[in-house]
């Protein structure tokens, strides 16, 4: 085997030991956290060989993530009036949205999903980046509404995107995915970025995000209880939106999970219309 072999070899066996060992991390924070607050006794509680595969799932698909690192999700415009923006996670790529964009446009959306940087240093510094590719794709497709879903922190920028802007974005559909509307207490050891103070329970960011949701924006929040860097689970919950559980999905399994877009896709079709109680202008 020449050098160059051996090196891609070991770069390859590095990635994988670092992703399995990320997501062991993940699995026992979780395990942790269900042995401080037990579950009731009639929920079910996943088994060894579950939590396996979980972890080997999650691994493989960070492999698959970081191995796409470098692609863009570009296409042409499929309908100007149909506009959906993804916006990737904290330390994801745009092409961690690949599946999630395909299927989009299959169903007849323009897709557009923006490079906002491998990491952030708080929220504000998130939502900065999207508002910025925000109000070039309002100038780009004008008249025509913006649909964003948003994976894990993304969510997060993109509710504080919201909340300054309201309707005045252009946002009528805001669907996050395993964001951590409460905070979460995975990573402890992780003093960066949002993970720093913005992301934990009962932060500064946090408070500041409460509030009621413009009538004219559909929010939906859609997680799973088996996503281990939502600790507690109950973190994924955010009250001024309509809350769906999906069993059995980590955190990247949301992005690929069929039973998810399924969701996506009928919310996406829902206009969003003024609702009694629990939203104002």
């Amino acid at each position: 085997m020449t050098p160059a072999l051996r090196a891609l070899a070991a770069l390859a066996a590095a990635s994988a030991a670092g992703a399995l060992a990320a997501q062991l991390l993940a699995q026992l924070a979780a395990w942790h956290d269900e042995r401080v607050h037990p579950v009731c006794a009639a929920d079910d509680v996943p088994s060894i060989g579950a939590r396996a595969r979980a972890v080997l799932r999650e691994a493989l698909l960070s492999l698959a993530v970081l191995a796409a690192w470098p692609l863009d999700v570009a296409a042409p415009p499929a309908d100007r009036r149909r506009i959906v923006v993804l916006v990737h996670g904290l330390a994801s790529p745009p092409a961690s949205l690949w599946i999630l964009a395909r299927r989009l446009r299959r169903d007849g959306w323009t897709v557009r999903v923006p490079r906002l940087g491998a990491w952030w240093r708080d929220l504000a510094d998130a939502r900065d980046r999207l508002a910025a590719h925000v109000e070039d794709l309002r100038d780009e497709f004008a008249g025509g509404d913006l649909a964003i879903v948003a994976h894990g922190v993304g969510g997060l920028a993109a509710r504080a995107l919201v909340q300054r802007e309201g309707v005045r974005s252009g946002i009528r559909w805001l669907v996050t995915l395993g964001t951590p509307h409460g905070g979460t207490l995975a990573f402890p050891w992780l003093r960066l970025g949002p993970f720093r103070a913005d992301v934990r329970p009962g932060s500064d960011a946090l408070r500041a995000l409460s509030g009621r949701v413009p009538a004219r924006i559909e929010a939906i929040a859609i997680s799973s209880p088996d996503d281990a860097l939502l600790l507690p689970p109950a973190g994924a919950r955010w009250p001024e939106a309509c809350n769906v559980s999906v069993e059995g999905s980590g955190h990247l399994g949301l992005l690929v999970s069929s039973r998810v877009y399924e969701l996506i896709s009928e919310n996406l079709a829902v206009d969003p219309v003024p609702a009694a109680g629990g939203r104002g202008d």
